[in-house]
């Protein structure tokens, strides 16, 4: 682990984790090019428990900036780095992320359908677009219109 002790912190360049689920997430970060004008051959990425502890590592080629992590537990708290290695062996570094994974729960949404259009009810929803097309893919099957539906989401 010396290697990565060495490394470089190059300011500006950070790690950022969407699409936290339950037993996944995604990192995204810029090119180091980007930030000190170097190209990396390859990237490190190292996953830590929330303590610190080593449970994964992954290598990605230096033209990717995106990686999907998966294999985590639900409700785990979980520290992500991302190390560029350059032409001559020289580790970078940005700052660590903290995230923690989703809980796992299915939340609901209630659709009831009537032949003048859809009703959607809903409290806990982050993207109403996929509600609206998740709706109209049960409204095209003309049985489940006038009823009421719990559909299961997950996210």
């Amino acid at each position: 682990m010396l290697f990565f002790r060495l490394a470089i912190l190059v300011s500006g360049w950070n790690v950022t984790i969407v699409n936290p689920l339950s037993t996944s997430f995604t990192l995204q970060w810029s090119s180091l090019r980007r930030n000190i004008n170097r190209l990396a051959t390859f990237y490190i990425v190292l996953i830590k428990s929330s303590t610190g502890n080593l449970l994964a590592v992954e290598i990605v080629p230096g033209n990717s900036s995106t990686i999907t992590i998966e294999g985590l537990r639900p409700s785990t708290q979980y520290r992500a780095g991302v190390y560029g290695i350059d032409d001559v062996g020289q580790a970078y570094k940005g700052v660590d992320s903290l995230t923690s994974t989703t809980n796992g729960m299915r939340k609901y949404i209630s659709v009831s359908f009537k032949e003048s259009g859809v009703c959607l009810a809903c409290s806990d929803w982050e993207s109403w677009s996929d509600a609206l097309l998740l709706a109209s893919d049960y409204t095209s099957d003309r049985k489940h219109r006038q009823s009421s539906q719990y559909v299961p989401l997950h996210y």
